[in-house]
């Protein structure tokens, strides 16, 4: 609800909420289909379908195919969602979503539960990381997995960085990134961050991931070039993940203690406080085609959409 939303005065970005989508669930991990024109959104007992205006359209539920869907990805050349399904013991797998039907096409089994997930524009390949510490790599045609890779962890997000063609994978239980080539397979670099690394977002102008470290209540930044540290800013309790505005320069960072969100400047680093909410705030997406942020408020049931 937007009275439970307030944002903080500042001159640098004027924000309002557009709308808020009400998902009756717990709304996690989103992505977006600019072919149709929808939002995808995993609230742990089903995947949410919203327009691009932020009206519910539809509802996959749990089912046998789909159990506890926590982070979501988009293939743009296969025309199709992959939702990684973190919960339920006797359930490891990720599913593949018809979005044209909001369908369910299969599930492609997996080691254990997976968590996070990203699509690889350079290799056409779905890339998803899951608790036994193993990235497996998903071709998008076949629907079977062509690789695995061993990573620290295994949790907790993915992020693909086009102009690298390098995957970072953020390893909570280790406090470091890596990062894959996807055109070789392997890691090749380890990045030490802050403590318990969340959500990642990509600067893909200035070449800057940043990372949320949960614990710390910092973001590191990390040089896509060098694969090196190059600053860490303080934002606030308990960040959990970070979206990206690359063309404003902009990257919000979620605080899930406090309920508030932080806005850092790419350029000078600086984090100001940018809105405060009611309940837990997760890990927010920037997406480019309707230039909006969203933001999902975890307690609420809600996604929240602002100007970016």
């Amino acid at each position: 609800m937007l009275s439970l939303v307030t944002f903080l005065p500042r001159q640098s970005i004027s924000e309002e909420i557009g709308t808020t989508v009400s998902t009756g669930g717990i709304p996690m991990g989103m992505a977006y289909d600019p072919a149709d024109g929808k939002l995808f959104i995993a609230t742990a007992y089903a995947l949410v379908v919203a327009n691009s205006g932020g009206q519910v359209i539809d509802r996959i539920p749990d089912s046998i195919l789909m159990q506890f869907p926590c982070n979501v990805a988009y293939a743009p050349n296969a025309h199709e969602i992959f939702v990684a399904n973190c919960g339920g013991e006797a359930w490891s797998a990720v599913t593949v979503i018809n979005p044209a039907t909001d369908s369910i096409v299969r599930a492609i089994s997996l080691r254990e539960q997976p968590f996070g997930i990203a699509y690889d524009s350079n290799t056409g390949q779905v890339f998803v990381v899951d608790s036994s510490a193993t990235v497996s790599v998903i071709d998008v045609s076949s629907l079977q997995v062509v690789h695995t890779i061993a990573v620290p962890s295994g949790y907790y997000s993915v992020l693909f960085d086009a102009a690298t063609k390098e995957v970072y994978v953020s390893n909570a239980n280790d406090d470091s990134v890596s990062v894959i080539s996807d055109r070789t397979y392997s890691v090749v670099a380890t990045v030490r961050v802050g403590l318990f690394p969340m959500g990642m977002g990509l600067d893909t102008v200035k070449g800057l991931v940043f990372v949320a470290n949960f614990v710390n209540g910092t973001v590191s930044t990390i040089a896509t070039g060098n694969h090196s540290v190059v600053k860490t800013v303080n934002v606030g309790w308990l960040p959990s993940g970070v979206a990206v505005n690359p063309l404003e320069g902009t990257a919000y960072v979620s605080n899930g203690a406090n309920y508030s969100m932080v806005m850092v400047d790419t350029s000078t680093f600086a984090a100001t406080p940018c809105m405060r909410a009611e309940g837990t705030l997760g890990a927010p997406l920037f997406v480019p085609e309707i230039a909006q942020v969203l933001v999902p408020c975890v307690t609420d049931g809600e996604v929240m959409m602002f100007d970016a």
